[in-house]
């Protein structure tokens, strides 16, 4: 090839990848957890009997009041080829707190005008459901596997996920196997639903829409994906049903949507379903931009909550150690001050520690009030996230005072105070809620 046919060539190339460069990334993201579940069922017909076993463990009648927090263990699968470059691990903490913040309702606003007459942000819930990672019994340390794999093997993605040797799903009784996948292996992502092939149970996602701030689109920025795909392991459907236009996603306070929104939809967004029904826009399982979604409601937290149940098909889920339980216990011990027994002590308790306001936005109160032989010493204050790490701690506390502690900046969550008293082992530790 001579040099002018080099040139022209080289110059061909150059403007391809320009107008590729500028081609805008499609605004819906491509889930294929229904298709996915579809194939699944048409190979095996337990499985559609799974599925219906699903739907009726949604039909309870606990109270909002009245749910318990719930740990869910996750753990985490990443993939990739020679060619990949690595995932940072504070990628996966970030994503893991956004699933907090996200099942938490820590982000539904007080108004929205796409919220016409005011039906749908009263819908939304702290569904108590938090994610923490999984540990094993040799190890506290987060499970997260980075595995470097041929580019065929990536081609065969259900093979490689119950092979030997490979990235086999980590006991999917008890523990949510999340796989990180590069984006020209699958498209969006996929979750099965409960009640299918034991040995694939989990979610599979692309590395562009895993994590916060991952993503070249800010549309897909803020690890929506996953509180999506999180939605369906737990049994719920995407508004629009998943199967076709205005289909059910057999929750009752949520509208039927006639089909995936998507970007940034403006007030008064009907259904063309039939009653033109006002669509819940802001819903995480719908399609829209991440910045547009931050509720589950009612009806669908009790689904996912039926899901986790005694009675619900991820009943085992709940029965795995994390990292959170870890933190607890820990959190219940005296670390600072231990030189007596490990005897609970009357010095301290629930009653003599208030904490206000509860959940909070920027600042923390706390007022301690102890009695008897802990009135003459200095006291230790510490506050930690989920996953163990430290975030305050003031070991120069008197018994009487009023401390207030700067929580603008933290992320929203979950987080765990603990009041260590300095004339024994005993501590009070309780949640505390950013919003």
């Amino acid at each position: 090839m001579n040099y002018r046919k080099r040139l022209l060539l080289f110059a061909l190339l150059s403007f391809q990848l320009a107008v590729a460069s500028t081609q805008s990334v499609s605004p819906y993201r491509n889930y294929k957890t229904t298709l996915y579940n579809d194939n699944q069922a048409r190979q095996d017909k337990q499985h559609r009997v799974n599925m219906r076993a699903v739907r009726n463990a949604a039909r309870y009648d606990s109270k909002v009041e009245d749910w318990e927090e719930l740990i869910v263990p996750l753990v985490f699968h990443v993939l990739g080829t020679d060619f990949d470059l690595p995932i940072a691990p504070g990628l996966i903490e970030d994503q893991v707190n956004r699933l907090n913040e996200d099942f938490a309702g820590a982000f539904i606003p007080e108004t929205d005008p796409r919220d016409v007459n005011n039906q749908f942000l009263i819908q939304g819930t702290d569904t108590r459901i938090r994610f923490c990672y999984g540990v094993t019994k040799k190890s506290t340390a987060p499970i997260i596997n980075f595995l470097t794999v041929e580019e065929d093997e990536l081609r065969q993605l259900d093979s490689l996920r119950t092979k030997a040797g490979a990235a086999p799903a980590l006991d999917p009784n008890k523990y949510v196997n999340v796989w990180v996948v590069p984006d020209r292996f699958v498209a969006t992502g996929f979750a099965q639903y409960p009640g299918g092939e034991r040995k694939l149970d989990g979610i599979v996602i692309s590395r562009t829409y895993f994590g916060v701030g991952s993503h070249n689109d800010e549309r897909f920025d803020r690890g929506r994906t996953l509180t999506h795909l999180m939605g369906n392991y737990l049994g719920l459907r995407p508004l629009w049903g998943g199967d076709g236009p205005c289909g059910d996603d057999g929750v009752t306070d949520t509208p039927v949507h006639n089909a995936p929104n998507s970007g940034r939809p403006r007030p008064y967004h009907y259904s063309t379903c039939g009653d033109t029904t006002l669509e819940m826009t802001m819903n995480f399982m719908d399609n829209v931009a991440d910045d547009q979604m931050y509720l589950f409601t009612r009806g669908q937290a009790r689904l996912m909550r039926a899901i986790l149940s005694d009675k619900g098909p991820r009943k085992q889920l709940l029965k795995t150690t994390t990292r959170c339980s870890l933190v607890e216990e820990r959190s219940l011990t005296h670390e600072q001050f231990a030189n007596g027994n490990s005897e609970h002590s009357d010095d301290i308790s629930v009653e003599n520690v208030v904490i206000s306001p509860n959940p909070a936005t920027h600042t923390l109160t706390v007022t301690l009030n102890l009695s008897g032989a802990a009135v003459n010493s200095l006291h230790l204050i510490r506050i930690v996230d989920l996953q163990g790490r430290p975030m305050y701690e003031r070991s120069d506390l008197p018994s009487r005072t009023t401390l207030s502690v700067p929580v603008a900046d933290w992320a929203r969550g979950t987080y765990l105070l603990s009041i260590y008293a300095a004339t024994s082992q005993a501590a009070v530790t309780q949640r505390v809620i950013l919003q």
